[in-house]
C-alpha cells in the first residue's frame, strides 16, 4: 500500500464521524440558557437594575429611625439642659448653681420620623430607575436572541464540516479506486506511468483535504461549547440533526419588525430615561418641602424616663448653587438629543440588518436551486467518465477534472443547504424571534 492511501485509511478508520454520538440543537439551546456567561451577566444587570427600582421607590416612604445614646457633662449650658429634660431642674433649691452644675448625666432614646412632602425630582429618579430596569431586561432579550442563533450556527456549522469531510473521504475513495484502474491498465501496456503519478498526487490532495476537514470539525466543536459556555459537544458527542425541509424565502423582508427588535427598545427606552433626566435636572429649580417629628425619652438613672416632642415642617430651596443647575440641564438636554440621534441610526442600522439577513437566504436558496441540478450533471459526468476509463476511450485528464468538478458541485450544494438552514435562523434573528 502506498503512504497516500496508507494516510487515508488511518484518517477513515478513526474519522468522528463514525464513533460520535447524537446531541439535539435544542439540548444546545437549552444548555447555554443556563450557562452561557453572557446571559448570566445580562441576568445579574437585570436583578441589580430591579433592585435599584425597588430602591428608588422608598422615596415615596416615611423615615423612621430610633436613636439612644449615653452623655455626661460639668458645662453648665448642657448640664442645664439635661435637667430640663429630665423635668429634675429645680431653680428654687438654696444648691442650685447654674454656674457649677457638677457632674451631670443623660440616657436619651428617641424615634425620629422624616417625610417629603414635594419633591418635584423624587418622581423622576423612580421613573429612571424603573426605565433602567426595563432596559436591562431587554439587553437580556438582545442577549438571549444572540446567543441562541450563535448557538444554531455553531451546531448546523459542525454539520455542515462533517458532510464536507464525508464529501472528501468520497473523492478520495472514488480517486483511491482510480489509482487501482491506472495501475491495473499500466501493468496491461494500456497506460502509462504519468497517469498513476497523476491520480497518487489527486489522492494526497484528497487526503490533506481530508485531514484539514477533520481539523476544522475540532475547531467548530470548540467554538460551539465556547458560545454554549459548557463543554457538551465533543468527538464522540456530535450534532446529528437532520436536514428541515426547504421553502423559497420571502419576495420582501417585513421591515415593520424592527420596531419589535429588542435592541429597537432598548434604544426608544434609553431615550426615554434620557427624558426623565432631563426633567429632573429641571426640578432642582423647585422648592422642597418636608415633615418631620421626633419623640424623646430623657432620663438620668435610666428609669422614670421624662417624655418630650418636637413636630414641624421645613422649605428649602437654592438660591444659589454655583451655577450648577445650568449646565446640568444642558448636559441633560445634550445626552437627550444623542440618545434620539442614536434611535434613529439605530432604527437604520435594523433597517440594513434585516435586509443582509434576508439576501443572505434568498442568496442561499438560489445556491440550492442552481447546485443542486449541477451536482446530477457531476455525477452523471463522472460516471461516465470513469466507464470511459477503464475501458481506454478517456484519458487521465479528463477523469481528474470530472472528479475534480464533482467534488466541487458536492461541497457547494452541501454548502448552499447548511448556509440556507444558518440564514434562516439568522433572519430570524435579525427580526427579534429568538427570544422566547
Amino acid at each position: 500500500m502506498n503512504k497516500s492511501a496508507l494516510i487515508l485509511s488511518v484518517i477513515l478508520a478513526t474519522s468522528p464521524a463514525l464513533m460520535a454520538q447524537e446531541i439535539t440543537l435544542d439540548e444546545c439551546i437549552r444548555t447555554a440558557l443556563d450557562s452561557s456567561p453572557s446571559l448570566g451577566a445580562a441576568q445579574s444587570r437585570l436583578t441589580a437594575a430591579l433592585q435599584a427600582a425597588e430602591a428608588a421607590e422608598a422615596a415615596y416612604y416615611p423615615f423612621i429611625s430610633l436613636g439612644a445614646g449615653f452623655a455626661q457633662t460639668d458645662n453648665p449650658p448642657q448640664a442645664f439642659m439635661m435637667s430640663l429634660n429630665q423635668r429634675t431642674l429645680d431653680m428654687a433649691n438654696p444648691a442650685f448653681n447654674p454656674n457649677q452644675p457638677g457632674d451631670t448625666q443623660n440616657l436619651r432614646a428617641s424615634v425620629t420620623l422624616q417625610y417629603r412632602l414635594f419633591d418635584p425630582g423624587r418622581g423622576q429618579m423612580a421613573k429612571i430607575a424603573d426605565l433602567s430596569a426595563e432596559a436591562a431586561s431587554l439587553s437580556k432579550d438582545i442577549a438571549h436572541n444572540q446567543l441562541v442563533f450563535e448557538v444554531t450556527r455553531g451546531y448546523y456549522r459542525i454539520l455542515q464540516i462533517s458532510e464536507l469531510l464525508k464529501v472528501q473521504q468520497k473523492t478520495a475513495e472514488s480517486i483511491k479506486e482510480s489509482l487501482r484502474v491506472a495501475n491495473e491498465r499500466l501493468n496491461a501496456g494500456s497506460s502509462v506511468k504519468t497517469d498513476v503519478l497523476n491520480l497518487e498526487v489527486q489522492l494526497a490532495q484528497a487526503s490533506e483535504q481530508v485531514i484539514k476537514a477533520g481539523n476544522m470539525s475540532k475547531l467548530a466543536i470548540a467554538a460551539l461549547n465556547t458560545a454554549i459556555g459548557k463543554e457538551i459537544v465533543s468527538q464522540t458527542r456530535m450534532p446529528a440533526e437532520k436536514m428541515p425541509e426547504f421553502k423559497a424565502p420571502e419576495d420582501t423582508p417585513e421591515k415593520a419588525r424592527i420596531e419589535a427588535r429588542p435592541e429597537m427598545k432598548a434604544m426608544t427606552t434609553v431615550k426615554e430615561i434620557k427624558l426623565k433626566a432631563l426633567k429632573k435636572a429641571k426640578s432642582e429649580y423647585y422648592p422642597s418641602v418636608n415633615a418631620f417629628g421626633s419623640q424623646d425619652f430623657d432620663s438620668e438613672t435610666a428609669k422614670d424616663f421624662e417624655k418630650s416632642y418636637m413636630v414641624g415642617l421645613n422649605a428649602e430651596v437654592k438660591l444659589f448653587d454655583g451655577f450648577m443647575r445650568s449646565p446640568q440641564v444642558k448636559q441633560a438636554q445634550a445626552e437627550l438629543d444623542a440618545a434620539t440621534a442614536d434611535e434613529a441610526k439605530a432604527r437604520s442600522e435594523l433597517k440594513l440588518d434585516i435586509m443582509q439577513s434576508h439576501i443572505g437566504l434568498q442568496e442561499a436558496w438560489e445556491r440550492i436551486q442552481i447546485t443542486g441540478k449541477s451536482l446530477q450533471s457531476a455525477e452523471e459526468s463522472l460516471r461516465i467518465t470513469q466507464e470511459r476509463y477503464k475501458s481506454g476511450s478517456a484519458d487521465i485528464t479528463e477523469l481528474m477534472s470530472a472528479q475534480v468538478g464533482h467534488t466541487a458541485m458536492q461541497t457547494s450544494n452541501i454548502s448552499a443547504m447548511y448556509d440556507y438552514v444558518i440564514a434562516a435562523s439568522n433572519l430570524k434573528r435579525a427580526y427579534g424571534e429568538l427570544v422566547k
